[in-house]
């Protein structure tokens, strides 16, 4: 199995807050759940074979008690997203990273909105490494995706 890389950063807890992270078995999802409203950084990596990725969820306006889900599935070229419980959108940044033997490329844009109760579906295996990047929405986290969007790539 190809190493994982899974972070949490810029957590800020106050006194007598406790926050939670779990992280599978796997190594291919990490959840986070605060217990106030929070902005961290969510980062996951793979080192592979062909390509490495590092995908950086940045500053996801999470409510208290929401729990924010990264899933990471190579094989199918996808990194899944998904606020659970949210009443309001989840505002966040993607940044990602794609290195091989002859190129290093990156996407990035800080204005990506998910809906409460859907999933994001970041089809990273379809991208070129140089425009706009494919984000599947499952709307109800079903696992059928009910639309596509194409978001620009703001580097």
């Amino acid at each position: 199995m190809a190493p994982y890389d899974l972070v949490v950063e810029d957590v800020k807890i106050a006194a007598g807050e406790a926050d939670t992270i779990t992280f599978s078995p796997d190594g291919k999802t990490i959840s986070y759940k605060p217990s106030s409203d929070e902005a961290p950084n969510i980062v996951v990596g793979i080192a592979h074979p062909g390509a490495d990725y590092q995908f950086q969820i940045k500053g996801a306006e999470v409510e208290k008690g929401v729990e924010i889900t990264a899933s990471l599935d190579y094989d199918k070229g996808e990194l899944s997203l998904k606020s659970g419980n949210a009443t309001t959108p989840t505002v966040y940044g993607l940044v990602v990273d794609r290195i091989d033997d002859k190129v290093d490329a990156t996407y990035n844009n800080d204005e990506l909105t998910l809906a409460p109760g859907a999933t994001a579906i970041v089809e990273f295996g379809k991208w070129d490494g140089k425009g706009d990047l494919s984000i599947g929405i499952d709307e109800g986290s079903n696992g059928s995706v009910e639309k596509t969007e194409s978001e620009p790539n703001k580097k």
